[in-house]
């Protein structure tokens, strides 16, 4: 934070220390279909891609929730979950360029459920990027909307590339057309040459 009084940027909160001596992380914001990755992820004694990876092991601790009276799930709650229950979730480095999330150890960082850029040996702090939750993983109700939502979205996106190249064509056409009109309009060339002397009579 930046003192008010001096303006400087001061460090608040605990030290960062030695990445390579982190041992638990706790994720936390994650929301609705995604909640349940929330919780305390311990580090694992065997390593993934020579950096060290991190297994969800409990939910988030009790003085960390605030429900209240609250009528919402609790952040890291099953409910509405789909099958939420039958997966296991992971903490990464792929390729040594993205600290990712997901259910899959290893997987592409487009296939996690989310992601940031960290060369450290422990994930990087702050906001991740979001990637969509994938079709498989959603409950049967909403994966049948959403099939239904892309399928037009494909169908309309084929019908307006057909009509483009409908009138690509058609323009095309035209084009020719009109060379092909300025080619014989113009006729043959008129000759201001000397005619051709008359044969001999016998």
């Amino acid at each position: 934070q930046v003192d008010p009084v001096s303006g400087v940027a001061q460090e608040v909160g605990k030290e960062l220390g030695d990445p390579n001596e982190v041992k638990e992380i706790i994720v936390r914001g994650l929301t609705q279909k995604s909640r349940k990755a929330n919780g305390i992820y311990l580090k694992v004694q065997d390593e993934w891609d020579h950096y060290p990876y991190f297994q969800r092991k409990e939910g988030l601790p009790k003085d960390d929730e605030d429900e209240g009276n609250s009528k919402e799930p609790a952040e890291d709650s099953d409910e509405d979950f789909g099958n939420a229950n039958k997966l296991e979730f992971y903490i990464y480095c792929h390729r040594q360029r993205r600290w990712c999330l997901g259910t899959e150890l290893g997987a592409k960082w487009e296939d996690a459920w989310c992601w940031k850029k960290g060369k450290e040996a422990a994930p990087p702090g702050g906001r991740w990027s979001h990637n969509p939750i994938p079709l498989d993983e959603l409950p049967d109700e909403e994966r049948e909307k959403l099939e239904k939502k892309m399928k037009k979205a494909r169908e309309e996106a084929e019908q307006a590339a057909a009509e483009k190249d409908k009138r690509e064509v058609g323009a095309l056409l035209a084009k020719v057309a009109k060379k092909n009109k300025d080619v014989n309009g113009a006729g043959a060339p008129s000759g201001g040459g000397q005619q051709p002397p008359p044969l001999p009579q016998e």
